[in-house]
């Protein structure tokens, strides 16, 4: 379900910019959604093994 709707938000963002910019910048704004997609998901990990990790601990 998260991920699906994350997909569909990414291609929406995608298509949005494709039509502000153009498509010789479509290569940039892939690296940038994915770059922002890692970042997001490495947080969301982080934040993760932290609870678990607190969780652990009590």
């Amino acid at each position: 379900m998260t991920v699906s709707t994350t997909t569909v938000i990414t291609m929406v963002m995608t298509l949005v910019m494709t039509m502000t910019f153009g498509t010789r910048n479509l290569h940039l704004i892939h690296l940038l959604v994915f770059h922002t997609l890692k970042v997001r998901r490495s947080i969301l990990e982080k934040k993760k093994v932290m609870e678990d990790t607190i969780y652990y601990m009590i």
